[in-house]
């Protein structure tokens, strides 16, 4: 396993342990294996990776916000689900890829590492200056570095407002449970897809009020089992035969595969049974002289001696 200088310098990194974590992340894919967002966080606390807060070791959301870095320094990228087939609707787990080299990831640009690479410069300049601003001197509130962004709060308000009947809510219910529905969309790493649809609605036997059940159905939210792959190079397809006939056609019938002519696998087969036949034939022919040739077993020498008395003829006679 090799590490590239692209990895370290350039990539938008900033994270404490985001270099560690990539590192522990490939090792893990090394020969082909999967992995997934477990592992990756049980590796790193076994080598005892501590926390941002300095107690204990790294928890769960830091090993998810590295994930994201991965994914903006084009290192991951997010496969498309595909939907379940069968009898329940749904999608599949989320799966992730893993480039060694970004510039083979299809939804990666280098836009966005120069992005990211002035993010710290537009933060500076839009940071308030000293003294006092507003109202008598009062600073204005600190903003939630967290706070789901516009398009995030949308696509939780177009959700929310597109649920199955009875569960659909209105429009001033849905901004009001659009923020925490975007935190935990993007707290679990979800989608706003029928697999969220069918968390929030799953098991209405019972439910008198559905959109007061709504906020809590939101909190308890599950994280979908994600497994990263990683990503196979494509290999050119070889040159095409001048034909689409068989790869060994047979000799006496050339539309016909050699290992599929059944004439001529018979025939063979035929052919092998006769020469085993004929070499028993040969084994038995080899022993049969043996055997005739076998010397005549010695006889009893009394007994031929008795027989000869016998038919002598006695004195007198």
């Amino acid at each position: 396993m090799t590490v590239y200088r692209h990895m370290a310098f350039g990539a938008g990194l900033t994270g404490p342990f985001d270099m560690t974590g990539l590192v522990h992340l490939m090792f893990l894919l090394d020969g082909g294996r999967d992995a997934s967002m477990a592992m990756l966080l049980e590796s790193l606390r076994r080598e005892g990776v501590p926390g941002t807060n300095g107690r204990g070791l790294i928890g769960e959301t830091t090993v998810q916000a590295m994930m994201r870095r991965f994914i903006k320094a084009g290192f991951i990228r997010k496969v498309p689900r595909k939907r379940l087939t069968g009898a329940k609707p749904g999608f599949g787990p989320q799966e992730y890829a893993f480039y060694r080299e970004p510039a083979y990831n299809p939804d990666w640009s280098e836009n966005d590492v120069d992005d990211q690479a002035q993010e710290p410069a537009a933060q500076a300049s839009a940071q308030p200056q000293a003294g006092p601003v507003g109202p008598l001197g009062e600073q204005p509130p600190a903003e939630d570095p967290d706070a789901p962004a516009a398009e995030e709060l949308a696509a939780a308000v177009d959700l929310l407002e597109n649920l199955p009947d009875p569960w659909t809510v209105g429009q001033v219910k849905a901004q009001k449970l659009a923020p925490a529905l975007a935190r935990q969309v993007r707290r679990l790493e979800l989608d706003y897809d029928q697999a969220l649809v069918d968390q929030l609605t799953a098991n209405p036997g019972g439910v008198r009020s559905y959109v007061n059940v709504l906020p809590a159905r939101i909190k308890d939210l599950k994280r979908v089992r994600t497994r990263f792959t990683a990503a196979r190079p494509q290999v050119p397809a070889g040159p095409r035969r001048p034909s689409e006939g068989p790869l060994s056609p047979c000799p006496k019938h050339p539309g016909v595969d050699a290992t599929e002519c059944e004439p001529c696998v018979a025939a063979a087969v035929a052919e092998r049974e006769a020469e085993l036949a004929a070499e028993q034939a040969r084994r038995e022919q080899r022993q049969r002289p043996a055997v005739e040739s076998s010397p005549e077993p010695v006889r009893d020498p009394l007994a031929i001696i008795a027989r000869a008395m016998a038919a002598a003829p006695k004195r007198g006679d």
